[in-house]
């Protein structure tokens, strides 16, 4: 954040490049993803060091770390995660209808799936 940046009020919009570059909005300020293995099927558990890279919800940081990566990288992600995607969401799907009241690694792979959403767009 600029130190003339007014502070943000909730709700507040603005363009992405003023989130990121004005209030530091960054990849690099993104907090650290841990997701914790207990809290994951068996069959996605290999999956979690794609979900602690990839799985950030800030849409302007993940847009950031997004630019910082190859055009290969990004594909690369794209194609290994394909395979899960429907048995991800069934997963996601069978959790509470309240999102609050889901896993933090739920919530975690919620936001995996956007990222790889986002991948396909590039």
């Amino acid at each position: 954040m600029t130190d003339d940046a007014p502070p943000l009020k909730p709700g507040e919009v603005h363009a992405a490049e003023v989130f990121r570059d004005v209030y530091g909005f960054t990849a690099e300020s993104a907090p650290k993803i841990i997701v914790v293995s207990d809290e994951v099927p068996e069959a996605f558990q290999h999956l979690i060091p794609l979900v602690e890279r990839w799985a950030i919800a800030c849409d302007v940081r993940r847009g950031d770390y997004f630019d910082q990566q190859s055009e290969d990288e990004i594909q690369s992600f794209y194609t290994r995660v394909e395979p899960y995607v429907d048995p991800i969401n069934e997963w996601l799907d069978g959790q509470d209808d309240d999102v609050e009241k889901w896993p933090e690694a739920a919530v975690h792979f919620m936001y995996f799936l956007k990222s790889h959403c986002d991948a396909y767009t590039l």
